[in-house]
């Protein structure tokens, strides 16, 4: 499938009215009005659709965002039709985006993720080699789409330095640092090295996550704000630290994946 994708790069309302179409079957939700994204284009934004079969089937939005005497692209939206994931559409959209980006003069692009959404997890830390570099617990607030509902909107916010080295992946974990699990139910529990006063000296940490969080939240709704509360307690202890988030590891059968936090020197 990423063979038949072709991704343009997106400057007209029509053009933009495809996105607001995708925008309404993935969330459910009203979409950013034209005007906006429009706006955006137009000053520095970049907006790429994916199509197949002259379709458009997914498309990412950025705009640009200022902090810290930093300017850098902030890739807000990436929204890809249900019949069309698992296909590296996602995967094929940032990497044209960070392409265009560099472009534009940009060298580093920020975005935000549910870290209990594995899937995005894997694009983001594994596939783009980006870092998840902030933890913010309830970060929207309240939110109302399908995906989000019920839950506190606790976000990862990505950083990606477009012209630095990756960090080499961790492919294994050590069960020695290993701070979340989970007992014969498959219920998140803290393990014995996180709740020690202080951890063990280590470069690297492991939290084990779920793989199907959204069958979860329909299924066991209590279940689901356990896992959101408790590893939000990880990350939170982690990130003042100044641990960040690299990659996730899947298990042999895919049936469970851990994050690496790891330990990150700022220069």
């Amino acid at each position: 499938m990423a063979n038949n994708i072709e991704i343009r790069q997106l400057f007209t309302t029509e053009q933009l009215a495809d996105t607001q179409k995708i925008e309404r079957a993935v969330w459910n939700m009203e979409p950013i009005p034209l005007h906006q994204t429009f706006t955006a284009v137009k000053n520095g934004g970049i907006v790429l659709g994916a199509y197949v079969d002259k379709k458009m089937v997914g498309y990412v939005y950025g705009f640009p965002g200022f902090s810290e005497g930093k300017i850098y692209l902030c890739s807000h939206m990436l929204a890809i039709l249900p019949e069309y994931r698992g296909k590296k559409i996602g995967e094929t959209l940032k990497i044209e985006q960070a392409n265009v980006a560099r472009q534009f003069g940009y060298s580093l692009m920020t975005w935000t993720f549910d870290p209990l959404e594995s899937r995005n997890a894997h694009l983001n830390l594994n596939k783009l080699r980006a870092r998840g570099a902030i933890y913010s617990p309830n970060h929207y607030g309240e939110l109302k789409d399908d995906l989000n509902q019920g839950l506190p909107s606790d976000r990862l916010i990505i950083e990606w330095e477009l012209n630095e080295q990756p960090l080499e992946p961790i492919q294994s974990v050590e069960k020695d640092y290993l701070l979340l699990d989970v007992n014969a139910k498959d219920e998140p529990i803290m393990t014995k090295v996180f709740q020690q006063d202080n951890l063990p000296s280590s470069q690297v940490f492991f939290a084990k996550i779920p793989l199907n969080f959204q069958t979860i939240k329909r299924e066991n709704f209590e279940l689901a704000t356990r896992w959101r509360l408790m590893t939000r307690r990880i990350f939170v202890r982690l990130f003042k630290d100044g641990y960040q988030a690299t990659d996730v590891i899947f298990n042999d059968d895919y049936s469970w994946g851990y994050y690496v936090l790891r330990k990150i020197s700022v220069v």
